[in-house]
């Protein structure tokens, strides 16, 4: 299944982004841990990405009928995320299987990404620090004093 999503968004991505002359380069990154991660703690960022997730019961579905759906439903989400945001997304993040970073050229999808990663380092770094410190509770403390 996942294959089937990924060998649908790619090439709609880029015709989405078309310009009249050309569409975006997408690069693939399916570290499942970090798709997790930056759908939990990425909400308010700069760059917003598009979420997009699986079909509902695509099991029931055969091939054709899910890459309607992937295609239909990739449209319409982004669709709304330009009419919301007035851009195109740079990131596309799909729910258990990768992320896609968008740019005009190979250098600007690769810097979409390393910016990406950097907001993402930063947000573990924050909430590293705001985790409670181990420390003792004492109670019935008793100070005797002469």
């Amino acid at each position: 299944m996942k294959n089937i999503y990924i060998e649908t968004i790619a090439p709609l991505l880029r015709g989405l982004t078309f310009d009249g002359e050309r569409g975006n380069i997408s690069i693939l990154e399916d570290d499942s841990k970090k798709v997790d991660f930056a759908i939990d703690k990425i909400r308010s960022e700069e760059t917003l990405p598009l979420y997009l997730k699986g079909v509902k019961n695509q099991n029931l579905l055969n091939k054709e009928q899910l890459v309607e759906k992937i295609i239909s439903y990739t449209i319409d989400k982004f669709k709304d995320y330009i009419k919301k945001y007035k851009q195109k997304p740079k990131i596309v993040i799909l729910e258990n299987i990768g992320i896609f970073y968008l740019g005009e050229s190979y250098d600007d999808a690769i810097n979409v990404k390393n910016n990406f990663e950097d907001v993402l380092k930063n947000i573990k770094i924050k909430s590293k620090l705001s985790e409670p410190q181990g420390c003792t509770e004492k109670k019935n403390l008793k100070i005797i004093t002469d």
